[in-house]
């Protein structure tokens, strides 16, 4: 009773285990003017050590010289937890990345292209680090590595919608191409009448000059 201390609604009990023994399970009581509470309040006191190891690690995005990993965190061991992501060339297992952080997810940058990785993942705290979850992954390869390689032809398939538009397109192109047509024809058309009329009009001036010469000699 001298550890617990009572104010009106509120009890405060002070307990602090010396040996392994003492860890176990507390309970407590409410009581009134009517009576005492049936079934006890259950605190289970248990030594802080390791945290969980993480769970669900997913790779969410990789470019061409970095990697996204997040994870679900694991019961933190009673004390305060951080993350690690340790990421290893695949081919050397040299240490190529190591990124620290309080939440539970991870961007290593930096990274050379096209490259496959063992990326090692876990938490820690003060009693330790957790059980290590293992990822496989890879850069993609840069625009720089690609240029070499030959792309491969990709095939389209043509669906019936598709279909239908390439032929209005193609009806659209070739009717306007007809309008052009037509109408070069009729302004070239046009342009020859008015030579005609032009060089009738003007033999018919000069014929008209030669009967007038004709007819009123020197």
């Amino acid at each position: 009773s001298s550890h617990v201390a009572s104010e009106r609604t509120r009890s405060i009990a002070s307990y602090t285990p010396r040996t392994e023994v003492e860890y176990g399970t507390l309970l407590c009581w409410g009581r009134n003017e009517l009576g005492h509470q049936k079934q006890p309040c259950v605190y289970h006191v248990i030594p802080a050590g390791r945290p969980d190891p993480l769970e669900n690690c997913t790779i969410l995005n990789q470019t061409a010289d970095s990697l996204y990993v997040e994870c679900d965190e694991g019961f933190d061991g009673g004390l305060p937890q951080e993350f690690q992501m340790e990421v290893y060339d695949s081919q050397s297992h040299a240490l190529v990345s190591n990124v620290s952080s309080k939440l539970c997810w991870f961007l290593a940058t930096g990274l050379p292209s096209g490259v496959g990785f063992d990326i090692v993942l876990y938490s820690f705290n003060s009693k330790g680090h957790s059980e290590s979850s293992h990822l496989v992954a890879h850069t993609l390869k840069s625009a720089a590595r690609r240029s070499g390689q030959t792309t491969a032809p990709v095939a389209i398939e043509l669906t019936p919608l598709l279909g239908v538009l390439a032929g209005v397109v193609a009806s659209l192109i070739l009717l306007a191409l007809g309008i052009v047509l037509v109408l070069r024809l009729r302004g070239k058309d046009c342009d020859e009448k008015h030579q005609k009329t032009i060089v009738s009009t003007d033999l018919k001036r000069s014929n008209e000059s030669m009967d007038s010469l004709e007819k009123n000699p020197d």
